[in-house]
């Protein structure tokens, strides 16, 4: 009885599944394929970290030189909030810092210059305070790396789900 609840079960939700209109977001068949995401230029962005995420942005997206593009994303800026979240009992001074990275952005397509879609994406990482000044450095410089490969990563998403037919 138990096998038979089990097989019935895993039917049940597979028809669930299916009724519900999933469709997987990088298929080709009604999902978004690549080739829509190589049809979006991505615009410059002020700052380093700007820099550095727009580079991200290019390798997420593969842009096409030679495709026309359809789409233009513009990042407005990269905001770094950091909070001190650990503090040494003995010392009083920070330990541990968390980062809240947010970048706001718009996607734009070019026929009629009408906004798409519009959000702001958000990461928050978290680093430690060391005793070497060197190795602190290191760790926020690779925190503020994971934060942009988050956000671009999250802008890659939601601007996928925004070019769904």
């Amino acid at each position: 009885m138990n096998k038979f609840f089990g097989l019935f079960s895993v039917i049940l939700l597979c028809l669930i599944i299916a009724a519900c209109g999933f469709r997987p977001l990088y298929g080709t068949a009604g999902g978004v394929n690549k080739d829509r995401l190589e049809r979006v230029a991505i615009g410059t962005i002020p700052e380093r970290e700007g820099q550095i995420l727009r580079n991200e942005l290019l390798d997420l997206f593969s842009s096409d030189p030679d495709k026309a593009s359809q789409y233009r994303l513009n990042v407005a800026s990269v905001n770094i909030t950091s909070t001190g979240i650990g503090i040494d009992r003995t010392s009083e001074a920070e330990t541990r810092v968390q980062l809240l990275v947010t970048a706001p952005y718009s996607l734009t397509r070019l026929s009629d210059k009408k906004i798409v879609h519009r959000g702001e994406a958000r990461s928050f990482v978290a680093y430690n305070i060391l005793e070497s000044q060197f190795e602190t450095i290191t760790a926020r410089d690779d925190a503020e790396h994971r934060a942009l490969s988050q956000l671009a990563q999250a802008i890659m998403r939601e601007t996928a789900l925004a070019l769904q037919p």
